[in-house]
């Protein structure tokens, strides 16, 4: 007997949906099988009934005399992968030759009379005698009288088909008799012995049946189940001396995808491609001392791989590496996606467009790194370079460090450092580029930085001009830092001896700049025309021995001191004088500031009006005070000098064109903080004992 599954029916029964099953236990004994057409089953002769004599199971199964054919009409246009099971009592052939093939069957197979063994159709040698299970095991025998389970797995986008028999795997990869074939739509089954043949428990679905159990590498994924996945078992090839390849490509130029290539230890002298997806390329310790690459689109494990020449991964393809590995120089194709469990040591690393590459051991390159826009590098620990160049993402662990000599920001690009130690001896970044720094450190360029901040083109330019808004606390430079290293966040001084301290410093910080005697500092500003400007800092002011005040500056806005008893004083232009501070603007009483006191100042500089307004800690002691120079059009340059002995001290700056939050002293009463009238009139109106806004 023979039985086949066919693109074409040979009755006009009433086709069934997939899935389909039937045990034939709802059928009478002795129901004539062409009767059955409303559920599919049609049959060459009433000479195929249904019957209790001979079963798989239950009571019921239909004989299938010699010569005749039982068959069942499927619809399974939609359906790619077709499962097909039923159990049979079949007879051998009674010659060797075996059975004459339709030429609408995908696939058939046939009963050997002399080796009791099944028999597959092989369009390119006829019939095959399966002997042996896949994987190399003796295949289960079906003698006379015996009933035995027949499962077949088609796939009409492969064109490909599987046969079990008794839930051991026969064979793969079988081609289809009629290539042409691109849905199931007849199950048939005929006798060709001289003794009849049996059918039961037919079944026809898209997942496999359950019944397959069998795991024959004991992996814990059942053969039916890769073969629902891949189409055939995926074997594993042993490479190395006495196996069967003694070469890494020649076992991969064999393998099928989601092969796996077990390597043993040793150097392979050869370049490798992987041009295809492997379940992996594994092993104890081995090298390739050449070249490796991974073709486009090919997703590839590698366990065991020391070290290997240049390291190419192609467009679209994926490379995970289990542990440490180096190589030459790596290269990533556009949208490749690499992850390496251990350190990653290469000569140099290049990351196209789209692709990524996690180093969860860290990462060590003696020359360059690029990562190209869109493209991310991901390193758990440390990233250790000669040339890093980033125009893409690039993130550390918490904890992380990179160390480089050469680290480049490109144009537009905003690098994130959480919580990571960046030490560079050159940091460049581009134009509209930022590196944004959160609980971290950075030494670059001579310079260390240590908190949160943002740094930005500016960076390495000594004579850059801040940007408003714009706020300085001094927390993330190291004490001693010379103010004069600080150019690229727009301030100078007049000597070296201007630094960073930690001996004094306002509030809860650590960090103020100190100004010795004789000395000047400044901060250059880029306030794009703002017609409004505020000034607010803390400091320590020094008394004047001159009680008239500084020397008064002709092309300054405003100028202020102390004097030798305490008291604010600001220059006024109108009277060609110094205004000693000692009420505010409704006449009460001005406290002077005490010795090594910290006092808040605020400024307000309008450069509509040329007019401006003056705060000390919070309360509002001048306004509409004129301009030194009244041709000034714009803010352009912070400063601050010591003529004393005693330092000065200057924390917790702020330029901006919005007034600060935190003046909220309303001395009128009247809901809105003098700063806020300030910022809207350019003073506070007083009449009497109201106060209104004019």
């Amino acid at each position: 007997m023979w039985l086949s599954v066919v693109t074409a029916g040979m009755a006009t029964p009433v086709a069934q949906q997939i899935p389909f099953s039937d045990s034939f236990e709802n059928y009478t004994n002795g129901a004539i099988v062409q009767a059955l057409t409303n559920n599919g089953w049609d049959a060459s002769d009433p000479s195929v009934v249904v019957q209790t004599n001979a079963v798989w199971d239950g009571t019921n199964a239909v004989i299938v005399p010699a010569g005749t054919i039982v068959s069942n009409a499927i619809i399974g246009a939609a359906v790619t992968n077709v499962w097909t099971e039923c159990a049979m009592l079949m007879q051998p052939r009674s010659d060797t030759n075996g059975a004459s093939i339709d030429s609408n069957a995908v696939v058939a197979v046939n009963l050997d009379a002399i080796s009791t063994c099944l028999q597959a159709y092989n369009p390119s040698n006829g019939w095959v005698t399966l002997s042996n299970t896949v994987w190399g095991g003796v295949a289960p025998a079906v003698t006379n009288g015996q009933w035995a389970r027949v499962t077949t797995y088609l796939n009409y986008g492969t064109k490909q088909c599987a046969v079990f028999l008794n839930g051991q795997l026969v064979t793969e990869l079988l081609p289809f008799i009629n290539t042409n074939a691109n849905a199931c739509s007849s199950f048939r089954m005929q006798g060709d012995s001289t003794t009849s043949s049996y059918l039961d428990d037919f079944s026809i679905r898209q997942t496999y049946p359950s019944t397959l159990t069998n795991d024959w590498n004991s992996d814990g994924i059942t053969d039916a189940q890769e073969i629902a996945a891949y189409g055939y078992l995926a074997f594993t090839l042993n490479v190395g001396p006495g196996q069967t390849y003694t070469t890494i490509q020649s076992a991969v130029t064999a393998a099928l995808p989601k092969y796996t290539i077990n390597v043993a230890a040793g150097t392979y002298t050869e370049n490798v491609t992987l041009a295809q997806s492997l379940a992996g390329l594994t092993g104890t310790a081995f090298a390739v001392n050449g070249s490796l690459g991974v073709g486009p689109g090919a997703v590839v494990f590698v366990r065991g791989l020391t070290s290997c020449g240049n390291l190419g991964i192609s467009n679209a393809a994926s490379l995970t590496v289990a542990g440490a590995v180096s190589a030459n120089s790596v290269t990533l194709g556009s949208g490749a996606v690499v992850s390496v469990g251990g350190v990653l040591n290469a000569v140099s690393l290049a990351l196209a467009s789209g692709s990524s590459l996690t180093a969860s051991g860290g990462l060590s390159v003696t020359g360059s790194v690029s990562v190209s826009s869109s493209a991310s590098l991901v390193v758990n620990g440390q990233l250790v370079g000669q040339d890093v160049s980033v125009a893409g993402a690039l993130a550390f662990s918490p904890g992380g460090t990179l160390t480089c000599t050469n680290l480049s920001v490109s144009n537009g690009v905003t690098l994130y450092l959480t919580n990571v130690t960046v030490t560079v001896s050159n940091l460049t970044i581009g134009t509209g580029a930022r590196v944004v720094v959160v609980n971290g450190t950075v030494t670059a360029d001579g310079m260390t930085l240590t908190g949160s901040f943002t740094l930005d083109q500016n960076w390495g330019n000594q004579g850059a001009s801040s940007q408003l808004p714009y706020s300085d606390g001094f927390e993330t430079y190291p004490a001693g830092t010379p103010l004069n290293l600080l150019g690229f966040r727009g301030w100078g001084a007049s000597d070296n001896g201007v630094t960073v301290e930690t001996n004094q410093a306002y509030g809860g910080s650590t960090n103020a700049v100190g100004v010795g005697y004789s000395m000047t500092l400044s901060n250059r500003v880029a306030s794009a025309g703002a017609s409004q400007v505020w000034t607010d800092f803390r400091g320590i002011l020094c008394c004047d021995a001159n009680d008239e005040g500084a020397t008064v500056r002709s092309n300054a806005a405003f100028m202020m001191a102390v004097t030798t008893n305490g008291y604010l004083s600001v220059y006024n232009r109108t009277a060609l004088a110094w205004d000693v501070c000692t009420q505010d603007v409704w006449g009460k009483p001005v406290a002077s500031v005490g010795t090594g006191e910290w006092v808040r100042i605020s400024v307000f500089n309008n450069y509509a009006t040329r007019q401006c307004a003056v705060f000390l800690r919070g309360v509002l002691v001048r306004q509409r005070l004129p301009f030194i120079n009244t041709n000034l059009a714009s803010y352009s340059i912070f400063g601050m000098g010591n003529n004393e002995i005693n330092a000065a001290y200057l924390d917790d700056v702020y330029i901006g064109a919005a007034y600060p939050v935190s003046l909220t002293n309303d001395a009128n009463q009247n809901g809105v903080p003098d700063a806020q009238e300030i910022a809207v009139m350019g003073d506070v109106f007083t009449r009497g004992s109201v106060f209104v806004l004019r």
